[in-house]
């Protein structure tokens, strides 16, 4: 590994690192005893998304700035198979998003019921549509996007970014589901037994049943 992919290396896990705090139970009990619950349930997930936005952001730059060097060009045969990987992954994010409160997901209805003097609402287990067959669809559709993505692909430090990300979004899926444990417990252990990680799960059929 040279100095640049170094230091992309090094930076992304820095972000991961970051971002996986500001989600931890250590630092919201810390910001509720500051802040107290109410502002806490109103604020804090705004606040989480745009600073790790613009931390993102920050750190993008950074990382296009590095030296970097070309890779072997896919063949133009593989170049529709990727987009089409791609397309998946834009099909999957959708899917998802019609399921989720896109303003509840970044926190915007949150701070509008906190100005209201409103109960922020409760989070809620999502299993219809497509979470009913996978758990965890933008993860999975962002892997898919990044691995169809072929300007990446082809260099070296894109191609590390891309490693690198689906390592996070993998270990993320399992730092997430032991939150969602303590917080739903059985309801969601057996929504674990009816839907994949990643890929949806097909019944076994019983040999003489049908």
């Amino acid at each position: 590994m040279d100095g640049a992919s170094l230091r992309l290396a090094l930076t992304f896990l820095f972000f991961a690192a970051q971002h996986s705090f500001t989600v931890s139970d250590t630092l919201k009990n810390l910001v509720i005893r500051i802040m107290g619950e109410r502002a806490f349930a109103g604020r804090f997930r705004l606040l989480f998304t745009l600073w790790n936005l613009l931390l993102f952001s920050f750190l993008l730059s950074y990382w296009r700035g590095l030296p970097d060097r070309p890779l072997n060009t896919a063949a133009p045969a593989f170049i529709w198979p990727l987009h089409l990987i791609q397309i998946l992954g834009l099909w999957v994010l959708y899917r998802a998003g019609k399921e989720i409160d896109l303003l509840h997901f970044v926190g915007i209805r949150q701070w509008i019921h906190l100005q209201q003097r409103q109960s922020s609402p409760d989070e809620v287990l999502i299993t219809s549509g497509i979470y009913g067959r996978v758990r965890h669809p933008i993860y999975l559709g962002s892997i898919l996007i990044l691995w169809g993505e072929l300007h990446l692909l082809k260099t070296a430090n894109g191609l590390l970014f891309v490693i690198l990300a689906t390592a996070y979004f993998v270990i993320g899926s399992f730092m997430e589901e032991r939150r969602m444990v303590r917080q739903f417990g059985r309801k969601y252990r057996e929504y674990q037994e009816k839907a994949g990680r990643f890929f949806p799960k097909f019944k076994s059929i019983t040999p003489g049943r049908r």
